[in-house]
């Protein structure tokens, strides 16, 4: 019902049965969030900084922190993403004293 909903092709996400249990096999979807974008950033950043760049680090952990600003992430609108946005205030401060 939520492939036909969301108009995905049957050769992307497919039922199977195996030995009479329901299989969800996913064969190439990927769904892109903020938190994927924020975590990668960051990463960029910690890996300039290790590499002595702290220009471009300081660049990344801003970018980074564009993405928090302000609120929620915009593609995430659960209560896990409310916990998930103060776990990650949490470790943006940490990474601000990093940046002084």
């Amino acid at each position: 019902m939520i492939r036909n909903t969301l108009r995905i092709p049957v050769h992307i996400l497919e039922i199977t049965r195996d030995d009479g249990i329901c299989v969800l096999k996913n064969n190439g979807i990927y769904f892109m969030t903020d938190l994927r974008d924020f975590r990668q950033r960051i990463s960029r950043a910690k890996f300039l900084l290790d590499l002595g760049e702290e220009e471009f680090a300081r660049s990344e952990f801003s970018h980074a922190l564009e993405l928090v600003r302000g609120g929620l992430f915009k593609r995430m609108y659960d209560r896990w993403s409310e916990d998930l946005w103060q776990s990650i205030i949490l470790e943006i401060e940490k990474y601000r004293r990093m940046f002084g």
